[in-house]
């Protein structure tokens, strides 16, 4: 009785510490604010963007030293939203050279930089001079159209083989010789 009584208090305190260490990195986005993970607003200037594979490399200039920061979640969305020279603040427990995926709570563009990205616009085409239609060939050699005047292939699809349909059994229409 006493035994199973002590292993019971002792598995109750395992779980709680584990709780207490891992609660936080697993359940603190599903929290409130009053009871999350509190972190510590800390601002950097990025000197450098590196996207290797699927990760995201930023090395941020803070006032407590540089750091190195690795995103592996959103590293697309983060790459397109900050460039070098950007002013970004990131959330952290505490100070550290390397962290990965801390929360982004603000990006700053730096001057320099263009407020909004133009959007894709097609480019029209400018019209060509007009051709003189070329004069019709004086001998058969000279029936294939030059090389510059000849349109580029058009990219066609293979056709799709179809079965062989049988060939008719009965007599045919041809001419005998």
């Amino acid at each position: 009785m006493r035994a199973s009584f002590l292993f019971a208090v002792l598995v109750g305190i395992a779980m709680g510490i584990a709780a207490a260490i891992l609660a936080p990195t697993y359940l603190g986005p599903y929290l409130p604010e009053a009871i999350g993970p509190k972190y510590e607003s800390i601002e950097g200037t990025v000197q450098a963007k590196l996207m290797r594979g699927e990760e995201l490399l930023l090395t941020v200039d803070t006032p407590q030293g540089a750091v190195l920061v690795t995103f592996k979640s959103k590293a697309s969305e983060i790459d397109m939203l900050v460039s070098q020279g950007d002013l970004i603040t990131i959330g952290l427990k505490k100070y550290a050279p390397f962290v990965h995926d801390p929360p982004i709570t603000r990006v700053r563009k730096s001057k320099g930089a263009p407020a909004a990205v133009p959007e894709a616009r097609a480019v029209p085409e400018t019209p060509k001079a007009a051709k003189q239609p070329p004069a019709p060939p004086a001998s058969p050699k000279q029936a294939a159209p030059a090389p510059e005047d000849t349109p580029p292939a058009a990219v066609v699809a293979p056709a799709a083989v179809l079965p062989d349909e049988p060939t008719p059994t009965g007599p045919t229409n041809t001419p005998a010789p």
